[in-house]
C-alpha cells in the first residue's frame, strides 16, 4: 500500500522510478533515503552513495526492530514511541548507528494506521532535518543500546485469533487496535469461525450493572473466560477475559450481526455461552525482552 502511494506520488510530480533490484550507478547520488522497505539492502547499492542510505524507523531503536513497529507498539500497550533516523548497515535489519532520534506519546486507544500516520509525519520532518545537517549529525551519531532490545515480527493471521484465557480486556483491547484494520479479529462458537467489530472501551465495562445484562444468570465478572452476555444499553455482546470484560458491537457470523442481531439469534435462544479460546501465538512476540516504554510523569 505505502509502495503504491509512493509510485503514484512520484509519477505526478515525474520523479525517475527505479525498479528493485536497483542497477549499481557510481558518482551519481550523495544519500539514499529509506522508508518502510522490506528488503536487506547489499553492500554494493550502499556504496552507490557516498554518504549512505539514510531510514527512517517508526519507533526508539532498539525497541521494536523488525517488519511490524507500529502494530507491536500499539499491541504491547507502550504509551511512549517515537522515530529514528538511523544509517542502513548491510546483513542486517535496524542495526544501524543513529543519526536523529525523537519521542512522540501514543495517542490513547488508537489504532495502529493512526500511530502510522502520525509517526509519518513527524519522521518526515526529522529526515528532512537531517538531510539539511547530515555532516554535523553523521559526526555525531552513536551505535544502539545494546539492551532494550524487542523485535517487530511480520504479521500473521494466526495472530487475530483471540485467547480469553490468557489475556486481559486491555490486551486483547490492544490487540484489536493493533491489527484489526489488516486481520480481523477472530474467536470460534460452537466449532465455527466467529469475526468481531467495533471494540467498545474495556473502561466502560468496569463498573457492570447485572440488570444491564442478559444471557447469564450468576455474576460475569466471576464467569470463565469466554462467557458471552449481551450488554442492553451498550447494544454490544460482552465477553468475559482472563480478568475484566471487553465489548464488540458487531460480528460476524455467516452475515453481519449488530450486538442485538447476535443476542436476538443466539444468546437468547440458548444457542450460545461461550466463545472458544484460540492459540494466537503472541506472547511469544511480545514477551522478547520486554521493557515497558512510560512516559514521565
Amino acid at each position: 500500500m505505502l509502495a503504491r502511494a509512493v509510485r503514484a506520488f512520484a509519477e505526478r510530480v515525474h520523479l525517475k522510478i527505479h525498479e528493485w533490484p536497483v542497477a549499481i550507478e557510481t558518482e551519481k547520488y550523495d544519500v539514499g533515503v529509506l522508508v518502510s522497505f522490506g528488503h536487506l539492502i547489499p553492500d554494493a547499492v550502499i556504496h552507490m552513495f557516498p554518504y549512505g542510505i539514510l531510514n527512517m524507523h517508526p519507533s526508539l531503536l532498539p525497541r521494536w526492530r523488525g517488519a511490524s513497529p507500529v502494530i507491536h507498539t500499539v499491541l504491547n500497550g507502550d504509551d511512549v514511541t517515537g522515530v529514528s533516523v538511523m544509517e542502513i548497515r548491510p546483513k542486517h535489519f535496524d542495526i544501524g548507528p543513529i543519526l536523529l532520534q525523537r519521542k512522540c506519546q501514543v495517542p490513547h486507544r488508537c489504532t495502529s494506521f493512526q500511530l502510522a500516520d502520525i509517526l509519518g509525519r513527524f519522521g518526515a520532518s526529522m529526515m528532512l532535518e537531517c538531510l539539511k545537517d547530515l555532516l554535523t549529525l553523521e559526526r555525531l551519531e552513536h551505535e544502539q543500546d545494546r539492551s532494550g532490545i524487542t523485535y517487530a515480527h511480520k504479521l500473521k493471521h494466526k495472530n487475530a485469533n483471540i485467547d480469553w484465557e490468557n489475556s486481559t480486556a486491555e490486551e486483547i483491547d490492544c490487540q484489536y487496535r493493533a491489527i484489526s484494520e489488516l486481520i480481523p479479529l477472530k474467536t470460534e462458537m460452537n466449532e465455527h469461525t466467529l469475526k468481531l467489530f467495533d471494540v467498545v472501551d474495556p473502561c466502560l465495562l468496569q463498573e457492570i450493572d447485572r440488570r444491564d445484562v442478559r444471557g447469564y444468570h450468576g455474576d460475569i465478572i466471576s464467569a470463565e473466560p469466554g462467557t458471552v452476555v449481551y450488554h442492553k444499553h451498550l447494544k454490544c455482546i460482552v465477553v468475559k477475559c482472563k480478568s475484566r470484560l471487553i465489548g464488540f458491537r458487531k460480528a460476524v457470523f455467516r452475515r453481519r450481526l449488530t450486538g442485538l442481531d447476535f443476542f436476538n439469534g443466539y444468546i437468547n435462544k440458548n444457542m450460545c455461552t461461550k466463545f472458544t479460546s484460540l492459540d494466537n501465538d503472541l506472547n511469544k512476540y511480545i514477551k522478547v525482552e520486554k521493557i515497558p516504554v512510560k512516559s514521565k510523569a
